[in-house]
């Protein structure tokens, strides 16, 4: 008896969770035959060792023209990086908007309610209408990747940069929405509840109650998803944007895999610092809280 009440009290959603997922995914690799599954592209094998060896001996001559790549190189990552930035900018702009508009916590009566689950249940039947509408606008605009909208604006405008750009910034921003406000409606109510109880009406609750213990969280995330948006920016390249992913899908289109493991090597590069500065801003932002 006492293994068997072990388990069951060791046994919770978790575990089923888990065990539903693995199933689900045993299902789904049997499905698409990737356990029997083989390379069968000829010479794969051996172009895969070649690519891996190159690894080893980066270079930074073009096998081209014989000259430095790394003019090149300086261009592209620049405008890789400017691309995420212009992008991340106009998101985080418009990403804010979304995710205060789409707050349950701007439009709550009372900001105790949403601590109570048939409290959150009641305040949801009474959300304006057209909260749902821009939450339904939110979810369609994410749900289009980046790549897509590159495509489209690509095929109606031309390929330029303005048009890559937009294509990050549209999904990002809904991203950034649905995120914000979640971290908003998840944010300790002892502030807001204090300035209700003072008379405060519900915009000084919210900006003044919600969003100052919200800042931290949202600062947070918007680093990642700058980090999410160089990775990004890089690959519009493969689209044929001039960032960094088009002159590694040139170099692999003729084999020059040296060339390649070089862009791929810078571009890790710039991610680490990205990640090593954002770590420290993040930090030096928790401090100061």
């Amino acid at each position: 008896m006492i293994p068997s009440v072990a388990i069951r009290r060791t046994w919770g959603p978790t575990s089923t969770f888990l065990l539903a997922l693995g199933l689900a995914t045993f299902l789904a690799l049997w499905q698409l035959d990737f356990l029997g599954g083989s390379f069968s592209a000829p010479g794969g094998l051996s172009e895969f060792r070649r690519f891996f060896a190159a690894a080893l001996r980066p270079t930074m001559t073009s096998a081209n023209t014989g000259t430095s790549i790394l003019p090149d190189l300086r261009e592209a990552l620049g405008t890789t990086v400017f691309v995420a930035f212009a992008a991340m900018g106009l998101a985080l702009v418009v990403g804010f908007v979304f995710g205060c508009l789409a707050s349950e916590s701007l439009w709550e009566r009372d900001p105790v309610v949403m601590e109570t689950a048939v409290g959150r249940v009641a305040q949801r039947a009474l959300l304006p209408t057209w909260l749902v509408a821009i939450r339904a606008v939110m979810a369609f605009l994410r749900s289009i990747h980046e790549i897509f909208w590159a495509l489209l604006f690509t095929a109606l405008f031309g390929l330029s940069l303005v048009c890559g750009i937009l294509a990050l910034a549209i999904p990002y921003a809904a991203t950034l929405g649905r995120i914000y406000a979640e971290i908003i409606d998840e944010t300790p109510r002892d502030a807001a509840r204090a300035i209700r109880g003072a008379g405060g009406g519900r915009a000084a609750t919210f900006l003044v109650g919600l969003l100052p213990r919200a800042a931290g969280s949202i600062l947070s995330y918007s680093f990642y998803r700058f980090d999410c948006a160089l990775r990004s920016s890089s690959i519009l390249g493969f689209v044929g944007f001039t960032t960094i992913g088009l002159n590694i899908r040139t170099a692999a289109n003729y084999d020059h895999y040296q060339e390649v493991w070089t862009y791929l090597y810078a571009l890790f590069a710039l991610l680490v610092a990205t990640e090593v500065l954002s770590g420290a801003l993040r930090r030096r932002i928790a401090a100061w809280r």
